[in-house]
C-alpha cells in the first residue's frame, strides 16, 4: 500500500510537492527542538559550554555586528545553530545593554575638563595643539515607511549620516548617529553638543580638531585650505593638514571593517532609530577593543564614502576673521594648530 501511495504521489507533482514540504518541515521542527541552545535548562548549558547563556548571547551579536550578514544564515551557522527570531532578540538586547548611559559614557567619552584635554592634545612637531579629527561617514539602512525622503543620501541610497571624532590612536571619543542620509556634515555639527563642546575647548585648552573642507570655518575645527597654489606656505598647511587628518578616515575603515555591518555594501534591515543603536553599540567594542590593544584590522577605504560637500562659512564674521588668523599663522610656520 505505501508503495502504491508513493507511485501515486511521483504521478502528482503538486501532491508530491506538498507531501515534501510538509516532512521538511516537520524534521526542521524537530532539529530546532533539540538544538536550540536556549531551550535547555542553565546547569545543562554551562555543563556543555562552560559560559553562561548570556555571554553566548552577547557573542552571537557581536557575530551579527562583525559579518554584517542575515539573522537567519547567522542563526543557522553550525557554531550558533539559532533560529531568527532568537538572533534578533539577542541582538536587540545586547544593543540595548550597549546603548545605556552609563556605558556610552564610560566608553564614548569626550574630555570635558582642562587636565583630560591638556593630556589628549596632540603635541607634535607639525600638529601641535590639535585635539582629535572629525568627519562623517554614511551607513546603509533599508528605506523606513514613507514618507522617507530625508533617508535618502546624496550617493543614492537610504542611509544614516554618521559623524564621528577620534583620536591617533583609532579611539572615538564622540559618535552621533540620529541623523538621515540626507543631512550634510555642517548641518549635524552645528545641531549637536560637539560645537559647543569644541568652543569651549578652544577658549580654555586653545585646542582645536581638524576636519575637511565641508566644515563650517571656526578657529576651534580647522579645514584646509583647497585652492592654495603650489609652492607656497598655504598649500604646504594644507598638505600637512591632509596628512594629520587621514587618521580619521583611517579610524572609520578599521571600524566598518571589523564591524562589516556598517559597510556600504552590507544593509542593515532595521528601522532608523535601531540602526543608530547599533552604530552605537559597534563603536562601543571598538573602544573597547582599542583600550586593550587589541590588534585592529586593515582600514576599508569604501569608494562610495561621505566625501566633503561644498566648503560652508554661513558664521558670524568675528569667528571667520579669528579662524583666517589662525591658518594665516599656520601657513607661516607650516604647522597644524
Amino acid at each position: 500500500r505505501n508503495v502504491i501511495a508513493l507511485h501515486i504521489g511521483f504521478e502528482n507533482p503538486a501532491e508530491e510537492h506538498r507531501r515534501r514540504k510538509l516532512e521538511l518541515c516537520r524534521a526542521r521542527r524537530r532539529l530546532r527542538d533539540h538544538s536550540d541552545l536556549f531551550d535547555i535548562t542553565t546547569a545543562e548549558f554551562q555543563s556543555l559550554y562552560r559560559m553562561p547563556q548570556h555571554v553566548m548571547v552577547v557573542l552571537c551579536s557581536v557575530a551579527f555586528y562583525a559579518s554584517g550578514s542575515y539573522q537567519r544564515p547567522l542563526g543557522q551557522d553550525v557554531n550558533h545553530n539559532l533560529g531568527q527570531g532568537t538572533v534578533s532578540k539577542a541582538v536587540k538586547e545586547v544593543t540595548d545593554i550597549f546603548n545605556h548611559p552609563d556605558v556610552l559614557i564610560t566608553f564614548i567619552r569626550f574630555p570635558d575638563t582642562a587636565e583630560e584635554r591638556n593630556a589628549m592634545i596632540q603635541r607634535y612637531v607639525y600638529c601641535q595643539c590639535t585635539l582629535r579629527y572629525v568627519d562623517g561617514t554614511l551607513v546603509n539602512i533599508v528605506p523606513p515607511p514613507r514618507p522617507n525622503q530625508h533617508y535618502r543620501s546624496r550617493k543614492g541610497f537610504a542611509a544614516l549620516n554618521v559623524l564621528l571624532v577620534c583620536n591617533v590612536s583609532l579611539e572615538i571619543i564622540y559618535c552621533n548617529a540620529r541623523f538621515p542620509g540626507s543631512s550634510t556634515d555642517p548641518y549635524i555639527y552645528r545641531n549637536s553638543p560637539l560645537r559647543d563642546a569644541l568652543r569651549d575647548a578652544y577658549r580654555e585648552s586653545n585646542c582645536c580638531v581638524l576636519g575637511d573642507s565641508g566644515f563650517p570655518h571656526e578657529p576651534w575645527l580647522m579645514g584646509p585650505l583647497s585652492l592654495a597654489p603650489r609652492g607656497t606656505p598655504e598649500y604646504s598647511y594644507t598638505k600637512l593638514h591632509m596628512k594629520c587628518r587621514n587618521v580619521v578616515e583611517r579610524c572609520i575603515g578599521v571600524l566598518k571593517n571589523r564591524f562589516r555591518c556598517l559597510l556600504w555594501d552590507r544593509t542593515l534591515h532595521c528601522r532608523p532609530g535601531k540602526a543608530g543603536k547599533i552604530v552605537n553599540a559597534c563603536v562601543v567594542v571598538h573602544n573597547f577593543l582599542v583600550a586593550r590593544r587589541i590588534v585592529n584590522p586593515p582600514p576599508v577605504f569604501e569608494g562610495l564614502g561621505n566625501d566633503a560637500p561644498e566648503p560652508d562659512y554661513d558664521l558670524d564674521a568675528p569667528l571667520n576673521a579669528e579662524a583666517d588668523a589662525m591658518r594665516a599663522a599656520c601657513s607661516t610656520y607650516g604647522t597644524c594648530p
